[in-house]
């Protein structure tokens, strides 16, 4: 019974510590109110999401809301660029507030960071080079003679290991090189958020076409640092607030409707 009750004690006191060293730690929005701004982690390539202009500065739907969040926080922003496979590294060791980088909300995900609520609903579609024609759906492309292009570590990468039975895969680091390869014919066709492929296929028209069968319906959300829930829930109030402004929608047919950033 004296050994149970010590444990118990120690066991007391170690939660009393543990409680006292939690409440000596700062918030990411204190943090953030101290320093006078936002750090936001973001992965170029992913066009209309984020993409890097003539004057090597990154634009974009994401960046309009993270523009949004410092103004609504009154801070100064600043935007990180990294490789795709190192946004999360770089938000799980405080390289970076938050991420906003068209990430698809999954459960294997949800294991290291928190997201927040969909700021976007989308699928997968098809990038196909012309040289293939008269694709229409991707069941064509499942065949011992095709190669099918994916973005190494993203949905696109996991849902085309499971769909195509017969077709050779071939993956890439990053959205640009993707669209490469597909436009260079290295791959037959590429797998990517619809967006993405028919922005593409509109750029370039002289050597890709979309195949608008959408595949895997998926909602992208904000990554924050994991189990912070005080910022979650800023961040989703937010959310609920922006996306009822005139500015949302401004921006929304900036990048999706009118896109007069193609002319550029």
């Amino acid at each position: 019974m004296k050994k149970m009750l010590n444990c118990f004690v120690i066991l007391v006191l170690l939660f009393a510590l543990t409680i006292s060293v939690s409440a000596g730690e700062m918030t990411t929005l204190e943090k953030i109110s101290e320093r006078g701004k936002i750090i936001v982690g973001t992965a170029p390539g992913y066009f209309p999401f984020e993409m890097i202009d003539d004057n090597g500065e990154v634009m974009g739907f994401d960046i309009d809301m993270a523009e949004a969040i410092a103004s609504e926080l009154g801070v100064d922003l600043e935007i990180k660029s990294f490789q795709w496979s190192g946004v999360i590294p770089a938000l799980q060791t405080g390289k970076v507030d938050m991420l906003i980088a068209g990430m698809t909300i999954t459960p294997g995900r949800a294991l290291k960071v928190t997201f927040s609520d969909p700021y976007f609903d989308t699928g997968l579609a098809m990038l196909v080079n012309n040289n293939v024609e008269g694709i229409t759906s991707w069941e064509e492309l499942d065949n011992e003679d095709s190669k099918i292009g994916v973005c190494l570590g993203q949905t696109s990468d996991f849902y085309a290991e499971s769909y195509f039975q017969n077709a050779e895969i071939a993956k890439y680091q990053g959205s640009e090189n993707l669209a490469l390869a597909v436009m260079s014919g290295k791959v037959d066709a590429g797998i990517h958020d619809e967006p993405w492929v028919l922005i593409a296929a509109q750029k370039n028209k002289d050597k890709t076409y979309a195949v608008t069968e959408v595949h895997a319906k998926q909602s992208l959300g904000m990554t924050l640092p994991h189990n912070d829930l005080e910022f979650k829930v800023w961040i989703d109030s937010f959310l609920t607030y922006y996306k009822q402004r005139p500015e949302y929608q401004e921006s929304y047919n900036y990048w999706f409707v009118d896109m007069p950033w193609m002319d550029e």
